[in-house]
């Protein structure tokens, strides 16, 4: 098997175990390192940075609030070929 391969089924195994523990952590905040971790499995790469997200509120037009989940972290990872994604979650680690 080759490297590319082992990657991917590390990854595949990872998201699966995530999703079937939901419960887990859906209780309490994901803290910074669980945020990281949440989206690595998820996405891959390398975390470049774990951001508590900014309250959006302040920009310049009011706007209507937002139905849904509020952005607790924001994760920016380095993936292959050098793009950088960025991975936005929830308090529960939901990624939004």
């Amino acid at each position: 098997m080759s490297t590319r391969n082992l990657t991917s089924w590390v990854r595949v195994a990872g998201l699966l175990a995530l999703l079937a523990m939901p419960q887990l952590w859906a209780d309490e905040p994901v803290g910074r390192s669980k945020a990281a971790a949440i989206a690595l499995a998820a996405f891959g790469g390398k975390v470049l940075s774990v951001d508590e997200a900014e309250n959006e509120a302040a920009s310049s037009e009011p706007e209507e609030p937002q139905a849904g989940p509020e952005v607790r972290y924001v994760v920016k990872l380095l993936q292959d070929g050098g793009r950088v994604k960025v991975v936005r979650l929830d308090a529960a680690g939901k990624i939004l």
